[in-house]
Formats: structure tokens, sequence, C-alpha cells
């Protein structure tokens, strides 16, 4: 009896019922239209490399220099991964740089990543964006990690804290362009990944 051919399916069906379940978990985010101040936004992939992987390409600054920002030259000028540590990250592209303030909030390894995003000037200082001045001066990001057979089961929230009504309505009109950047850039985070296993 060729086993092979009979877990192909039941695997096929675990991946869609997966999927499914994503789905209706977003679209419950969707229907709510916050989570926590919101508008929040979310972000659902299945990755072909292991949980362990995924975590050293977030946990790793020189890793993460080579994928986060697709299409930029990413620079990550500190990177102190604990709850209050700061990652001050600088995109460059055309001649322009765009500088991040960036600080830990919740480290559970391989798990779940926590941190506030803020535009900074090359001091570091937090400032409103250079690129979009309505964009929300502090976001919260949250990454959830879960093993998915060999792969990892991945989730992105992201969600304004303390946004003023225009900062929120940016974000609000923003979000359905998010998902093309973070796929890029998880794209490319998976190829740089399966090179190394």
């Amino acid at each position: 009896m060729d086993t092979t051919v009979q877990r192909q399916p039941k695997r096929e069906q675990r991946l869609a019922q997966l999927r499914a379940t994503l789905r209706s978990l977003a679209a419950q985010e969707r229907a709510l239209g916050t989570v926590g101040e919101g508008p929040a936004y979310t972000y659902n992939r299945i990755c072909k490399v292991s949980c362990d992987l995924v975590w050293k390409a977030w946990s790793t600054p020189a890793l993460l220099a080579q994928w986060y920002g697709p299409g930029v030259h990413t620079m990550i000028h500190a990177f102190d991964l604990r709850p209050g540590g700061l990652w001050l990250s600088e995109m460059r592209w055309n001649g322009r740089s765009d500088f991040s303030r960036i600080t830990f909030e919740e480290v559970e390894a391989g798990a779940r990543l926590t941190w506030l995003h803020q535009s900074s000037d090359a001091e570091w200082r937090a400032l409103p964006s250079a690129v979009m001045p309505d964009w929300p001066q502090r976001l919260r990001s949250t990454l959830t990690l879960a093993e998915h057979g060999r792969g990892t089961m991945l989730q992105l929230v992201q969600e304004p804290v303390d946004a003023s009504a225009a900062e929120r309505a940016c974000f609000a009109q923003m979000r359905a362009g998010l998902d093309s950047g973070w796929s890029r850039g998880f794209d490319h985070m998976e190829q740089l990944l399966t090179r190394r296993t």
C-alpha cells in the first residue's frame, strides 16, 4: 500500500483547514474594525521554513537587514532584543534615508515579538514621518509564530497607538497596500532562509 498517496490528501486537507481558520480570524478582525485603538492591519502567512529559522530572520540583525524593507538598503544601527531594548533602523533608497526608532515591548523567543515603531530623525528622536505626515507617529506591531508541520504559521498585527483622527484615517486608507510590502518582504525572507538550509 502506498502511504504517500494517502498522506498527501490529509496534509492538503489540514492546510485548507488552517487557511480557512486564518481567513476567518482576519474577517472577524476586519468586521470589528479595530484591535486595541485600531484600525488594525492583520497579515497571515504560512511559511515553508521552520519556526526556528523565521525567528532567526527576525532576531539576527545581519539576517534582518537582508530582507526587511525589500527594494531598499536596510542598515541596523542598534538591536537590543529584550523588552525595553531598541532597534534603530535606517532604510536608504534613491539618495534618501528613512529612520525608525523601534522599542521592543514583548519578546518570547521563537513565538512572539511586539514592538512600538516610530519614525525618527538621524539622531533617533521620534518625529512625524517625512514620507507621509499623517502616518501614525506610533505603531504597535505584534508578530506571532507557530509551528505548522515543517513550516511556520505567521501572523503580523499592526495598529496605531495614541493616534489622532487624521493618523487613524491615514492608516485605515493605507492598510490595503500593506499586504504588498509585507508579502514581498516575507517572500524575500523565505528565499533567503531556503538558501541557508
